[in-house]
């Protein structure tokens, strides 16, 4: 599965025109760096913003927006609520020192509504995020005295193409469809394999990891088609392609645990081709 996430950032500009995250205006700076994940059909944006104390004290919250396509006036038109309050600021975020970060989490579905004024919105709907579905979204600061900044932005885009599985417990002998290569495990004298199931898909071992996340970018070369033994907290890295012409996909597997009946796995699949992205 693929979401790309587009995160549209509105911002104070220098003269020069280029972003300035740390303007000390009159006004309440927007977020200066998002960063995204998704994992299980939710989507997380972890949002960075810096403000002076005389302006974070007159913060009320944020709002967060979204649509399907990148037109801004169609973006700004949906407003995402995080409680069933209904209520504008849409988050109810207020951040106590200058330079601070929160999360905002889409789990499995959001509630949204279109805007009617600066205070109101009309009936909500409730929208279940899919896979390989494009979503993009404007986070504004909302404050109580006017934003001159809010019709100012420039963009920053993020994608998350990767589909991941957290926590997923498989049959020890099995084979699997993650992306366009088939996975294979198996069983041999109560110890765990793992295969690529074609000569199309080959593996590497990277070793003892902490967490899934400690690996992020598939190496280049490394790769074999023989078995590896599954061991608990290594990751696996896999490559495919289907010939020298066709494109490269990557994905990786983190082993939670496995005996001779079951093994967990936390799994994700690069559905960009040729991106090293995992």
């Amino acid at each position: 599965m693929r979401f790309v996430i587009v995160l549209f950032l509105l911002a104070f500009l220098y003269q020069c025109g280029l972003p300035n995250p740390y303007d000390f205006g009159n006004n309440a700076n927007p977020p200066y760096r998002i960063e995204s994940r998704s994992v299980n059909n939710n989507i997380y944006l972890t949002v960075y913003s810096y403000n002076q104390k005389q302006i974070r004290e007159l913060i009320d919250g944020y709002n967060i927006f979204f649509a399907y396509n990148n037109d801004i006036s169609t973006i700004q038109q949906n407003i995402i609520y995080l409680d069933q309050i209904k209520s504008l600021p849409s988050i109810k975020y207020y951040p106590q020192k200058d330079d601070y970060s929160f999360e905002i989490k889409l789990e499995g579905s959001f509630s949204y509504g279109q805007i009617v004024d600066a205070t109101n919105t009309n009936v909500t709907e409730n929208k279940r995020i899919e896979p390989f579905t494009s979503y993009y979204f404007i986070i504004t600061p909302i404050t109580k005295i006017e934003d001159l900044s809010k019709n100012r932005f420039f963009i920053i885009q993020k994608e998350t193409t990767e589909y991941n599985e957290m926590q997923k417990t498989i049959p020890s002998t099995s084979t699997y469809p993650y992306g366009p290569a088939n996975i294979v495990f198996y069983v041999s004298g109560n110890t765990t394999y793992i295969k690529g199931g074609d000569s199309s898909t080959s593996i590497q071992d990277i070793g003892e990891h902490n967490s899934f996340f400690d690996i992020k970018e598939a190496p280049e070369n490394g790769y074999a088609t023989y078995p590896f033994i599954v061991i608990p907290h290594h990751i696996y890295i896999y490559r495919t392609q289907v010939n020298s012409t066709s494109p490269i996909h990557y994905g990786k597997f983190f082993i939670e645990s496995t005996d001779p009946n079951n093994t967990t796995v936390d799994f994700s699949y690069q559905g960009k081709e040729n991106e090293d992205e995992i």
